[in-house]
């Protein structure tokens, strides 16, 4: 096959990968066609994290620098689409970019066919799929595309320099002389130019790169002819990792180093130079990228989602706060078969992936690069479900490449390994097709939620702050444009417990002088140590400042008694506050356990005593004269029912002694048993009550009943 034809074969195999992946996204379109599901003309979101980038593109979050946000504003300025729309569309016509690099790695190998199963259970494996769905706009778009790029730019860079198989004498295809030395730096600069976007856009995409170099390192240091062609290599991958993980000081080192040998190419010829020039380059690039840093942070990092320890280290006296990692969807643990079918649909897959990267690895010793990939996605039972994504790619490249390897072996002619190759993707591709044809909408905030920030946008002084449960407030600040207290971003403890506390109290007293002490405490943090936040958006410094500064000066036995005292005590606010507005949600009941286990978290022991809430499914019958909820199981006493519809709350009580409470919504049919430590929190109470019981400490702003209230803190 001439060259001309395989260029047209891989278009081919790039537009029949393309369009099967982006089908399979395409495929609950029909569905989100539902007033419901837009506001404004623009689509809900179906991710936290979308909100955040269309925050930071209208200059409402505290990073409008953030690359997505800026692509965001430039797709927004070029295109004219409304933001909410861009991010709907988006995710599923870039995700199926991912194709691109295995189809390149086809063509390096003259393998092209191998890049439809591979690029086909790449961009289609379901974690990945689940993860870039319409709706889903984040990083995950491109979380494929860049790394499994640069992998390739770097097997196609260092392949002719190195031994072309692991168990080969030391022939290699080229010897790395001084003619073609110069050549070789130039492109690691140019493979470095597309690392430095990988890291401008996903700044944390540092692990990733690291860990795949040190793969690389040991091939080079095992598969290189000799001493002096291992010291070349080096240099270019240190230029290439110093454009990527590096500053202004090793892009200048690197500059200066790539002038210095194209001008003075006498010394590329001696030992002397060429080790002077790996000590230079070396020591530049880690000090300045923080090498060593970097995988210390990428460790903890690890360790945090994989819950193997607490990645807070307390001094002795410091506040004994939460940690969220648990609580997040995709941090969770995943089991194994969970993984399999994730990564890759079915075990059979699986396991003729595995094998097939074996023999790739075999065949091509720089596949290597990818193992760490694999490693991500297999761990993904400790690290969460979100890694599964990574492992469709390696999988792909060995049930693709692999089959070719072997069917070139047994002398099959292209076009019969073309036709077997596209059948396979058909098939590895039918467990996500399964589940794609079953998707349905799932926006992250319903219409009225949305309504509520709009509507706080509009009755609101800019220097408003809301407080919102964290998970909503990206949403509260593209809607509302304004600061909220604790978002995706923001989460850690120092949020978790203030927030939670405002949320679970049954006082609305203490809820109402919690949040103007933490805003308090949160301005005088800033103004004693204003330099330390000299960094950061003018408009959110204050808000950015540790909210438990303050606390944490009392220790946490005074701690403990300051935030009770809150609900007894009345203390002296200063006038000149921003206005606080607790937002109240319909959804928070289903996040209420984890609100409650924050909310009633101890400063001392660190440890919580949640309340109790279990939503009812299944057909219920309720006695309202006896206070008795018939279930399918038997009978259930009840202390109290409320009932909430269109019209005012309908509330019952009942003399009973088993502290459950039922809340029963008329217009979904959900109905939510809690105990009374749930019941009586302020999440629930100022969603379903006469908002006048609140009237000494809130006013109501917002009234969405029974989906949201917005209450602003009286001074």
């Amino acid at each position: 096959m001439n060259d001309r034809s395989r260029v047209i074969l891989c278009i081919g195999i790039f537009i029949i990968t393309y369009a099967l992946t982006l089908g399979l996204r395409l495929y609950e379109a029909p569905a989100w066609d539902n007033p419901a599901l837009s506001i404004q003309g623009e689509k809900l979101l179906a991710t936290h994290d979308a909100y955040y980038w269309l925050a930071g593109a209208k200059d409402t979050s505290k990073n409008p620098d953030a690359a997505l946000a800026q692509i965001t504003g430039w797709v927004h300025a070029i295109t004219g689409m409304q933001y909410g729309n861009l991010a709907f569309w988006l995710p599923v016509f870039v995700a199926p970019l991912a194709v691109i690099p295995l189809i390149l790695l086809g063509r390096h190998w003259r393998l092209e066919e191998g890049a439809l199963t591979a690029g086909v259970l790449t961009a289609g494996c379901l974690g990945f799929v689940l993860r870039t769905r319409l709706g889903f706009y984040d990083t995950d778009i491109l979380a494929l595309f860049f790394p499994l790029l640069v992998y390739v730019l770097l097997i196609m860079l260092f392949t002719p320099w190195l031994r072309s198989g692991w168990f080969q004498g030391k022939d290699v295809i080229k010897e790395l002389s001084q003619e073609n030395r110069m050549r070789f730096l130039l492109q690691s600069v140019g493979a470095g130019l597309i690392g430095m976007a990988y890291m401008w856009f996903y700044p944390n995409a540092g692990a990733v790169l690291l860990t795949s170099l040190g793969a690389l390192v040991l091939c080079i240091l095992v598969l290189a002819p000799s001493w002096r062609q291992t010291g070349w290599l080096i240099i270019g991958l240190l230029m290439f990792l110093g454009l990527s993980l590096g500053g202004p000081v090793s892009w200048l080192g690197v500059a200066a180093l790539f002038w210095i040998l194209q001008r003075k190419v006498e010394w590329q010829s001696t030992g002397k130079g060429l080790k002077w020039a790996l000590i230079a380059l070396g020591c530049i690039v880690v000090i300045d990228a923080n090498i060593l840093g970097m995988i210390w942070s990428g460790v903890m990092k690890v360790l945090g989602y994989a819950k193997i320890f607490s990645t807070d280290i307390r001094r002795e006296g410091d506040l004994n706060l939460p940690m969220v990692v648990q609580s997040i969807r995709e941090a969770q643990n995943i089991d194994w078969g969970g993984i399999i079918y994730r990564v890759a649909g079915h075990w059979a897959v699986f396991a003729a992936g595995l094998l097939g990267f074996g023999y790739v690895l075999y065949s091509y010793p720089l596949a290597l690069i990818f193992v760490p990939m694999l490693g991500m996605a297999l761990f993904s039972f400790a690290l969460g479900n979100r890694f599964t994504m990574y492992g469709g790619a390696v999988l792909g490249l060995g049930l693709g490449f692999g089959l070719s390897l072997l069917l070139l072996r047994l002398h099959i002619r292209k076009s019969l390994r073309v036709v077997v190759q596209l059948a396979l993707s058909l098939v590895v591709l039918l467990p996500t097709l399964e589940v794609a044809s079953g998707l349905s909408p799932a926006p992250i905030l319903p219409k009225p939620y949305a309504q509520t920030f709009l509507e706080l946008k509009e009755k609101t002084p800019e220097n408003a702050r809301l407080w919102p449960w964290w998970d909503y407030g990206y949403a509260g600040q593209y809607y509302a444009e304004r600061i909220t207290f604790g978002d995706g971003g923001i989460h850690g403890g120092s949020i978790l417990y203030p927030a939670a506390r405002v949320h679970m109290t049954s006082s609305p007293r203490q809820a109402r002088q919690m949040m103007q002490y933490i805003t308090l405490s949160q301005r005088e943090e800033f103004a004693a140590n204003s330099t330390k936040y000299k960094n950061m958006n003018e408009f959110w410094k204050p808000y950015l400042a540790d909210p438990v500064a303050g606390l944490e000066d009392m220790g946490p036995e005074g701690a403990k008694e300051f935030v009770r005292s809150l609900a007894d005590k009345e203390y002296d606010w200063p006038n000149d506050l921003p206005p606080q507005y607790l937002v109240l949600s319909w959804e928070n009941l289903r996040l209420a356990y984890w609100i409650s286990f924050y909310g009633s978290w101890d400063l001392v022991t660190g440890q919580a005593d949640p309340g109790r809430i279990q939503q009812v499914r299944g057909e219920v019958n309720f006695d309202l004269d006896k206070g008795h909820m018939e279930l399918e199981g038997g009978t259930l006493e009840l202390n109290g029912l409320d009932v909430v519809d269109h019209e005012d709350p309908k509330h019952f009580t009942w003399d009973s002694d088993t502290g459950i409470y039922g809340l029963l919504n008329r217009i979904t049919s959900e109905l939510y048993l809690m105990d009374e430590k749930i019941y009586n929190s302020m999440m629930v109470q100022m969603l379903i009550r006469n908002p006048s019981r609140f009237k000494a400490n809130f006013e109501l702003t917002v009234d969405n009943y029974p989906w949201n209230r917005a209450y602003r803190a009286k001074n």
